[in-house]
């Protein structure tokens, strides 16, 4: 049977050698900021940003009422004091104190406005931050877990790489070549194990002859079918 059971090892590692750089290459993925992390991030500065501007608006809206309110104390002081004989000074500062009062509680509702968007967005960035919090720490332990994962999976292909090594050596350079050739015409399977009298790859029932020589014979034997190596169990 030659060196098939030998090839066949080799076909094994380096199914399991595809695997694991699969594998690696998806954990590294894994590595550093998550797209969910960074949403939550995003969605974090967005919500800090607008407690900032209804801050800013509600302060503006204040200092503007109390403009205005120390400006109507001044003006119906003016107006109640008895000072001002002029009716036509008097009808622009009864006018004046008309429009203040009017812009007063313009204001009034205003403020009363911006206090209801402060605490909405106050709530609304405490949410956001604490999503972010939960995220992160969620975030954490899937970046633990995947560099330990990442570490045995290299540790792994290194073995591999070795073993491979070892089972190379165990071969010609003529039966590495058929090998060799075979995976490029074949894919990824290019030896194939007896089962109950069939090919193991592509199903079909082998002639009696072909089955025995694959079980006994030093030579490399050929599915008739699929053209692969066989091996018997």
């Amino acid at each position: 049977m030659g060196n098939a059971r030998v090839l066949y090892r080799l076909q094994q590692i380096d199914a399991e050698t595809e695997s694991t750089r699969k594998l690696i290459a998806e954990l590294r993925a894994k590595l550093g900021e998550s797209v969910e992390l960074l949403d939550a991030a995003a969605r974090l500065s967005e919500a800090e940003r607008q407690f900032e501007r209804v801050q800013s608006t509600q302060k503006e809206r204040e200092i503007e009422l109390q403009a205005v309110t120390t400006k109507l104390a001044v003006d119906q002081g003016k107006l109640y004091d008895g000072k001002i004989g002029n009716p036509k000074e008097l009808k622009n500062l009864q006018d004046e104190v008309d429009s203040l009062m009017r812009r007063r509680d313009i204001l009034q509702d205003a403020v009363l406005e911006s206090m209801i968007e402060v605490e909405a967005a106050r709530q609304a960035a405490e949410s956001a931050r604490a999503n972010r919090a939960e995220v992160e720490s969620r975030w954490s332990g899937d970046q633990t877990a995947a560099a330990r994962q990442l570490e045995a999976a290299n540790t792994h292909a290194a073995q591999l790489t070795h073993a491979r090594a070892e089972v190379e050596g165990r071969l010609s350079a003529k039966e590495i070549e058929i090998y060799v050739e075979l995976r490029r015409r074949k894919g990824p399977a290019p030896v194939a194990r007896v089962r109950n009298g069939n090919c193991g790859r592509c199903g079909v029932a082998l002639p009696v002859t072909v089955a025995r020589q694959a079980r006994t014979s030093d030579d490399l034997v050929y599915c008739p079918s699929c053209g692969r190596l066989l091996v018997t169990e």
